[in-house]
């Protein structure tokens, strides 16, 4: 669900930051993703640790996803009561007209914008597999490592912990030298 969600929920919270500290407010939104993968860690540590290997293997991993739907009725609720940004309303107030097909004019005025993100959005396949496929690989014997599933569920627990700590000075950071140079350096990191 962060997928569909974060691009979203950082534009309402960058269009409602002061100017000058959107780096510092936007970090939010991305708290909100570490907060959610230490929720999902947090179950499924005692899910792997009390249940048998084979039921934890068979079943067991899937009950962090259904308890999910809570998260989902949340989103729901959220979604039919929020309203418009002041920066969206003042864009709306500001050109009655709207444009035929947006998405024409998107890739007509901004391709090269859209081309950045995207190459910028590559580094996200650092997290996702180390937290997808890492799971998978560290426990399995058969790919060499054979990690037991309690201990590997450890690690994105704590590393979400220290991201969660890192990210709002990261943002501030981004606010005082710029972010390009943030962004360059996480993505050249990763």
């Amino acid at each position: 669900a962060v997928a569909g969600e974060i691009s979203g929920a950082s534009s309402m919270v960058l269009e409602h930051a002061p100017y000058g500290r959107r780096g510092f407010f936007g970090s939010f939104t991305l708290q909100g993703v570490q907060f959610g993968q230490i929720l999902a860690a947090g179950i499924f540590i005692p899910l792997s640790t009390f249940m048998s290997d084979a039921a934890f293997t068979s079943y067991g991993w899937r009950i962090p996803f259904l308890l999910s739907v809570f998260v989902v009725i949340a989103g729901v609720i959220i979604r039919r009561t929020v309203d418009e940004t002041p920066v969206f309303e003042e864009e709306i107030a500001e050109d009655a007209a709207k444009p035929e097909s947006p998405i024409k004019v998107a890739f007509r005025d901004s391709w090269a914008n859209m081309l950045r993100v995207t190459t910028m959005a590559l580094m996200n396949i650092v997290p996702t597999v180390a937290v997808t496929f890492g799971a998978l690989y560290a426990t399995q014997p058969e790919y060499g490592v054979g990690m037991e599933k309690r201990i590997y569920f450890w690690i994105p627990f704590l590393g979400n912990i220290l991201a969660c700590v890192v990210i709002p000075f990261v943002g501030n950071l981004s606010d005082r030298i710029g972010r390009r140079p943030v962004l360059i350096f996480g993505s050249l990191a990763s």
